[in-house]
């Protein structure tokens, strides 16, 4: 297997979808966690894409790992409270002593909030209340595992994780003798409960499709740095006041400092994606870029890149089960439906059939993986039983499989293969390990990865309804947007019949009736030309309702995009 990251070789258990896509995507990931985690590993990487990268098995761990910025000061401050779940007497008193340390501060002098001192309100009260405005995932959440949207580097910040441990009461006195970092003991940050490498994946993708174009690696995070360092210096500046009051060091080298239980503070590690030298993760990266640079404020182009993000990693998830089970063409067609307000749901029944066909695609790329791995392990289809001690041995080198259990399918396999004789016997023999494997190994892909394309296409706008049935296809108005901007700049002009031709041709979108033809789908479903033609009238109405496109008195309709 050709692999981009930290792969290691020799035994190591990883879940079978791993193996298709990469370690490692988890269904618990809210979509906007993937931007956060995303931008948490390029801050910690000093927004420079292609670090954190094995390239020699002499290098030391400790040197790929990525930085993680803590702020636990500020965290606390915006999202601890009287009605937090997780309840802690050493969280209670240091959000006590951060208040008293703010409310004898310069908060009000230093006018972060543009208000005089003298104005007769909470200026403390207003900080949490402006910082608690960015609340981005929530969501029942502890407070150590809420985040912010990420309108300034400042804002970012890992999950953590406190320790079980029994809640200590400390009176006023005892707490008083406390110094702010013992409050702070037992948080750990290297639990993935959250941030569980999705968006580290995505830094791979982006740094796997520049490394042969630096140029274009560095247009992507210089615009970044930019984004995340300038356009909110306020809000920085005030997370940083209220975070430097409990860590003196905080926005400089709060990362850098250890807890005193070893590796709770620890780089971050990334995972590994297969098939490194895929065209697919260039085109990704210029389509970041692309939408990075656009006319747009900074909050609206993060909010964007979230959604595009979202989009290309259900793209990937369908290409690479195509890749690993030996079918033709980089990505699938795909129908989408438009005509949300027709009674006639013939289009949308069409599309909903094709979401089903890449729900099961997906699992036959697991199929075809386990049948590659059978071929590996037994060439020529034989030797089953002679093999069966080495079978074992591979499960629990490569799989999340207790040796427990790997004790009783053994035991299992051997009592049916003593039953089994002659040529129909070594069939057999090699369908009852294919069973085992799916036995063994479907429940976690089934729990913790299958569902990953839906909720991430939901999210941006790819696939509706958001609950309920049938699913389908469809280009809702942040989507559109999306792609718009990531394909055209300000100067940039094109034909709507083009732009159809190019969500075909570049994402293997159908949406006109060329593009029906073209894909085989027109012929396949044997639908009337019109609904492809109304379908085409409706995104060319959506287009122009959002400002992203305009006819000519000659009925010619061009579609435009933005870039700075």
């Amino acid at each position: 297997m050709h692999w981009y990251g930290n792969y290691e070789n020799g035994p190591k258990q990883y879940p079978v979808s791993a193996y298709i896509w990469g370690h490692r995507f988890r269904i618990g990931q809210d979509p906007m966690e993937y931007l956060l985690e995303f931008l948490n590993v390029l801050y910690g990487f000093d927004y420079q894409l292609g670090r954190g990268i094995r390239e020699h098995e002499e290098q030391d761990r400790r040197t790929l790992g990525f930085k993680k910025a803590t702020r636990l000061g500020l965290r606390r401050f915006v999202f601890y409270s009287a009605t937090e779940k997780s309840r802690h007497p050493r969280d209670d008193h240091a959000l006590e002593r951060l208040l008293g340390k703010l409310r004898q501060s310069e908060l009000v002098k230093l006018n972060a909030l543009g208000t005089e001192a003298d104005s007769g309100f909470d200026a403390v009260e207003s900080a949490r209340s402006l910082l608690k405005s960015f609340t981005a995932v929530e969501s029942n959440r502890s407070w150590f595992a809420r985040a912010l949207f990420p309108a300034h580097e400042s804002l970012l910040f890992w999950e953590a994780l406190r320790k079980k441990a029994k809640s200590q009461h400390l009176n006023p006195d005892e707490a008083a003798e406390i110094e702010d970092h013992e409050f702070d003991r037992g948080m750990e940050f290297t639990a993935a409960n959250f941030f569980v490498r999705g968006g580290q994946l995505y830094y791979l993708m982006l740094s796997a499709g520049t490394r042969e174009d630096p140029n274009l690696a560095c247009s992507i995070t210089s615009r970044l740095k930019f984004l995340m360092k300038e356009s909110q210096p306020s809000i920085g500046k005030l997370a940083d006041f209220i975070d430097g009051l409990w860590h003196p060091s905080a926005g400089k080298e709060d990362w850098e400092e250890e807890d005193t239980e070893e590796g709770s503070r620890g780089n971050g590690y990334l995972g590994w994606i297969p098939e490194p030298n895929s065209a697919f993760f260039h085109s990704m990266a210029c389509d970041v870029n692309q939408l990075l640079h656009a006319e747009l404020d900074a909050t609206e182009l993060l909010t964007l890149l979230s959604y595009l993000m979202a989009f290309q990693i259900t793209q990937y998830i369908y290409h690479r089960s195509r890749v690993h089970s030996g079918k033709e063409g980089n990505l699938p067609h795909l129908l989408v439906d438009l005509l949300e307000n027709s009674r006639d749901s013939s289009l949308r029944r069409a599309s909903a059939v094709q979401f089903r066909e890449q729900e099961s695609q997906i699992r036959v790329a697991v199929q075809c993986h386990f049948e590659q791995e059978l071929q590996t392990l037994f060439p020529g289809g034989t030797g089953w039983t002679d093999n069966l001690a080495a079978f074992i041995q591979h499960l629990g080198d490569h799989y999340p499989v207790s040796k427990k259990e790997l004790s009783g399918h053994q035991m299992d396999l051997e009592s049916r293969f003593s039953k089994l004789t002659g040529d129909r016997g070594i069939e057999a023999q090699r369908k009852l390990f294919q069973d085992k494997l799916e036995s063994l190994l479907m429940n976690d892909f089934n729990k913790n990865f299958e569902g990953v394309h839906r909720k991430l296409a939901k999210y941006c706008g790819f696939v509706a309804p958001l609950v309920g049935s049938p699913q389908r296809y469809v280009l809702q108005n942040s989507l559109l947007k999306t792609l718009v901007y990531a394909n055209l700049g300000p100067a940039d002009r094109m034909e709507f019949t083009d732009f159809l031709d190019l969500l075909f041709e570049k994402y293997g979108l159908v949406v006109g009736l060329r593009q029906a033809r073209n894909s085989g789908l027109f012929e396949r479903h044997r639908l009337n030309a019109e609904y492809y033609e109304n379908n085409q009238a409706v995104l060319l109405q959506k287009l122009k309702n959002a400002g992203l496109a305009f006819e000519y008195s000659d009925a010619t309709a061009m579609v435009q995009g933005g870039q700075a």
